[in-house]
């Protein structure tokens, strides 16, 4: 975009997005890299980890009340 001596603005009308939206993403690619957008059903390591976690909780705790 910066590259091509676009702005944001214009970025977003030729996409079809709001400038929210293209700044956000653009906000979270700064942050995360290329794991910033992992994917359709993929979640960030971190996130997994979490999840993982969570389910771990849950088994735990069904296995206390059986």
């Amino acid at each position: 975009m910066q590259e091509q001596g676009k702005t944001v603005a214009q970025t977003a009308r030729e996409l079809g997005l709001s400038e929210n939206t293209l700044y956000r993403w653009m906000t979270e690619f700064k942050k995360d890299g290329e794991q910033a957008f992992p994917g359709s059903s993929q979640l960030k390591p971190e996130e997994k980890a979490l999840w993982d976690l969570q389910n771990k909780i849950r088994d735990l705790e069904e296995e206390t009340r059986s």
